[in-house]
């Protein structure tokens, strides 16, 4: 069996790190400013198409719940539209905007990389996108309530 006899050595923090001005007030203020035109760009677009669905954010993380009320605990989960999500989540990811990670539980975040063009772009995307998802909801629902 071979011992790696090599002792392993990490300089913490890097040397870069302590001259680096990532978490400034600055920055936080920027990144806030863009979290809030996401999250009141997507609750107009929500409100206009008429999508059962709702914004839910804190600081620069973000989600689009595709569920008509808030969600409270577990048993709320069940009954969501993984399918629908689905549809949204690879619609976005085809017009060139990565809005999360891929699952419906998942949310956006906001970082100082991040410019008014990236929320630009992300917007438009789901503005293309909400009036077929509105309506694939519409349908789903009428399906559901006829069986």
């Amino acid at each position: 069996m071979a011992v790696l006899t090599t002792p392993i050595r990490f300089r913490w923090p890097p040397a870069w790190l302590p001259s680096a001005k990532f978490l400034t007030r600055e920055n936080y203020a920027y990144v806030d400013k863009l979290s809030q035109k996401l999250t009141d760009g997507y609750k107009k677009t929500v409100a206009k198409v008429g999508l059962q669905a709702y914004i839910v954010s804190a600081g620069v993380n973000g989600a689009l719940m595709l569920y008509p009320q808030e969600i409270h605990n577990y048993r709320d989960w069940l009954p969501i539209d993984v399918d629908l999500w689905r549809h949204y989540w690879f619609a976005m990811v085809n017009r060139g905007v990565m809005c999360q990670p891929y699952w419906w539980d998942e949310q956006w975040t906001i970082s100082v990389q991040h410019t008014e063009a990236d929320i630009d772009k992300h917007l438009a995307a789901f503005a293309d996108i909400a009036g077929s998802l509105a309506t694939a909801q519409q349908e789903r629902l009428g399906a559901v309530a006829t069986h």
